[in-house]
C-alpha cells in the first residue's frame, strides 16, 4: 500500500506539473527535461510513469473528459433545469487543469472532445438524420460550453452563478429575445 500511494503521489506530481507548464508556455515547446526538473526526478522517473509527454498530456484529458462525460450520461435533456451549473462545479473543482489545457498554450484538440460531449448530450433527443438535426445539437452544445468557458477565464469579473443565469437565459428563451430585452433596458438609461 505505501508503494501505490507513492506512485499515486508521483503521477499526481507529474501531472500537476503538466498543467502549471501549460500555463507558462506551449505544450509543442514543454520537455521530459522541463517535467522531471520541476518534479525534482530524473528523466528515467517520468518515462516509468508515462510514454511521452503525449501520454501525460492525454491521461490528465481522458481523466477529466470521463468526469464531463459521467455528467453528460446523467443528464435529462428534458428536465426543467440545465446541466451547465453541475459542468461549472467540475470546472471549479478542476480550475487549474481546465484553464491549462483550454488557455492559448493548451490543446485544441481537448477542446474539439468538450465541444463534441456537450453536442452528445443531445443525441437520445435528436437523431442525426439531418444536416438540421445536427447543427442544431451542435449550437446548442457549443452555447453551453463558450458560456462555461467564458467564466473560466472571466471568474474575476463575473460570478459563476451570473454565468449560469445568462447562459441558461439565452439557451432557454432563444438569443434575440435576450438581445432584445438587453436593448430596451440599455434605452432606459
Amino acid at each position: 500500500m505505501p508503494y501505490e500511494n507513492k506512485t499515486n503521489y508521483t503521477r499526481r506530481q507529474l501531472q500537476n506539473t503538466m498543467i502549471e507548464l501549460l500555463e507558462e508556455k506551449p505544450f509543442e515547446k514543454i520537455t521530459i527535461n522541463d517535467i522531471a526538473s520541476h518534479v525534482h526526478v530524473n528523466r528515467s522517473t517520468v518515462y516509468r510513469y508515462y510514454d511521452d509527454k503525449y501520454d501525460l498530456l492525454e491521461t490528465i484529458e481522458d481523466q477529466l473528459l470521463a468526469e464531463m462525460n459521467d455528467l453528460r450520461d446523467s443528464f435529462n435533456p428534458l428536465a426543467d433545469r440545465l446541466p451547465l451549473a453541475d459542468g461549472l462545479e467540475i470546472l471549479k473543482v478542476h480550475f487549474k487543469e481546465f484553464h491549462a489545457l483550454l488557455g492559448p498554450n493548451g490543446d485544441r484538440n481537448f477542446e474539439a472532445k468538450m465541444l463534441e460531449g456537450f453536442s452528445k448530450r443531445f443525441d437520445v433527443l435528436i437523431p442525426n438524420d439531418s444536416p438540421e438535426n445536427e447543427l442544431a445539437k451542435s449550437v446548442i452544445g457549443a452555447a453551453g460550453f463558450a458560456s462555461l468557458k467564458y467564466w473560466l477565464f472571466n471568474s474575476d469579473k463575473i460570478d459563476g452563478n451570473q454565468t449560469i443565469e445568462v447562459a441558461e437565459k439565452i439557451l432557454t428563451k432563444g438569443a434575440l429575445t435576450y438581445i432584445r430585452r438587453l436593448a430596451q433596458h440599455n434605452q432606459q438609461f
